[in-house]
């Protein structure tokens, strides 16, 4: 794991949503050059697909519209996860969630 964050969600039968976050807790040590870049990508996808998103309006191709608008939704979710895993892990380690 690059910067010792895992996340997923679980759909139960019910049709109830649950987001599950894991980190390495205080044994995580990360290369601070890997963390940064890793945050940077985080963030620049959900970026770049506006950017295709925007480009494919000024030019009218609408038809790539959608396929932007999916990367953009996918990328999104993905960082949203990493920054609630980030901000779990950042409550753990202060003490103020038990697990």
């Amino acid at each position: 794991m690059l910067v010792g964050l895992r996340w997923w969600s679980k759909i139960d039968e019910s049709g109830k949503e649950t987001w599950y976050f894991e980190s390495m807790g205080e044994a995580r040590s990360t290369n601070r050059t890997d963390s940064l870049v890793f945050w940077v990508a985080c963030y620049a996808v959900p970026v770049m697909w506006v950017l295709f998103a925007i480009t494919s309006v000024i030019s009218l191709k609408f038809s790539q519209l959608t396929i932007c608008m999916i990367g953009c939704g996918l990328a999104g979710v993905n960082l949203l996860g990493y920054i609630r895993c980030e901000k779990n892990h950042k409550a753990q380690v202060r003490g103020w969630l038990f697990s």
